[in-house]
């Protein structure tokens, strides 16, 4: 049951994301060609919560830039809604590892810009963006410049950027990663809690097997380089979801154990040089 890769009752059968046959192939410094991803078939659906995990090197956060549209595949292909991808969309957020947001902008310009640059006019602006920094806890510190906020305020404001455009499929690579451990687990309830909300699709890779079994419906193993898909493994625990509690389940645990056991045989792998 749990290495199904069906998915949840509770998600759209109408695919937000499709990856076919995906493959990604870079020239290396000594000029020798070296496939990053290989053959990956992928549908996530609407409204759906998938994380990526995998050993370092195995091209998660490569398959994120081809299914945002920053990187051209090698071969196969990405559609988003059916429309197969040639470019960046604007359907599609993208938050990255680090926030990037701009010091000599306010929290209030820094969330706007993506409307800025859609044209939107500064009142609809300032309406929209005081909107979503209020939904996520930054009420009052719209006119804060980022080396004001601490780093989870900057994370979250780097959220509502990504969110304010309204986008139907989120992509983040590692949001939460340099944050510390408590504040990470705010941010993720706060986060998940908003999803909740909005229940847009978003695509999570991540190196915390908690973080990807506690906010998931599903999480995707890719093998060691070349990345291929392992195993998918379908999350069973109710929503909504509170971290400190889901922490705690019984299943919790088989699902972390499980999970780890994946990685632990394709880091194996990837030291050994079998096979790659």
């Amino acid at each position: 049951m749990l290495h199904m890769k069906t998915r949840p009752a509770t998600v759209s059968a109408r695919d937000a994301l499709t990856i076919t046959g995906i493959s990604h192939i870079v020239q290396g410094r000594d000029g020798r060609q070296l496939t990053i991803l290989d053959g990956v078939d992928l549908s996530i659906g609407e409204g759906e919560f998938v994380s990526i995990v995998g050993t370092s090197g195995c091209g998660k956060s490569t398959l994120l830039n081809l299914a945002s549209g920053l990187l051209k595949p090698s071969g196969g292909s990405v559609s988003v809604f059916g429309d197969r991808l040639s470019g960046i969309d604007r359907r599609i957020g993208y938050m990255f590892q680090v926030d990037a947001l701009l010091p000599w902008r306010s929290v209030q310009d820094n969330v706007g810009m993506g409307l800025e640059l859609a044209g939107v006019s500064k009142a609809q602006r300032v309406e929209r963006t005081a909107a979503i920094l209020s939904e996520l806890g930054l009420a009052g510190f719209e006119k804060h410049y980022p080396s004001e906020l601490s780093g989870g305020m900057r994370q979250r404001a780097s959220l509502a950027r990504t969110w304010v455009t309204n986008p139907e499929i989120i992509l983040m690579d590692e949001p939460f990663g340099a944050l510390d451990s408590q504040t990470r687990l705010l941010i993720q309830d706060s986060f998940l809690a908003f999803w909740e909300k909005h229940r847009k699709t978003v695509v999570l890779v991540t190196h915390d097997l908690g973080e990807a079994i506690a906010m998931s419906d599903r999480v995707i193993v890719l093998s060691a380089r070349p990345g291929r898909i392992k195993t998918i493994i379908p999350i069973e625990l109710a929503r909504p979801r509170r971290l400190e509690e889901t922490h705690r389940e019984q299943k919790f645990n088989e699902y972390w154990q499980m999970l780890w056991q994946h990685l632990k045989e394709e880091a194996s792998q990837s030291m050994q040089g079998i096979g790659r």
